[in-house]
């Protein structure tokens, strides 16, 4: 179960049925189209931080479109990731100069059994 929740929101752990459902948060980036410039520094500072359950690249080898996407345990860890991301291109000078943005990018509570 995917439910869209706005930047934040707090996530709740709830119980249902006996089964105790997890959240966790999802942030998705659309591209249109994918940068092709190495971004492996982006993926690799939000690794360093706790609570980071993953992050991808995904591109449509068809239209050049693409998606960010990354698991967090929580608000904290999501602010903590970006913390680190805009760290690491303020060290290698990212910010010097122009680069594409994203078409949109939303925050989804992410809801799973456990």
């Amino acid at each position: 179960m995917v439910s869209i929740a706005a930047e934040g929101c707090p996530i709740l752990e709830a119980q249902t049925d006996e089964k105790k459902e997890a959240a966790m948060i999802a942030r998705v980036a659309v591209w249109e189209p994918m940068p092709t410039d190495d971004r492996a520094w982006v993926l690799d500072a939000a690794a360093t931080v706790p609570g980071v359950q993953g992050a991808y690249h995904l591109v449509d080898p068809a239209t050049g479109n693409g998606l960010s996407v990354a698991f967090f345990e929580d608000e904290a860890a999501a602010h903590a990731a970006r913390g680190a991301i805009e760290k690491r291109a303020e060290e290698i000078g990212w910010n010097n100069a122009p680069h594409p943005a994203p078409a949109s990018e939303t925050i989804y509570e992410v809801v799973r059994h456990v």
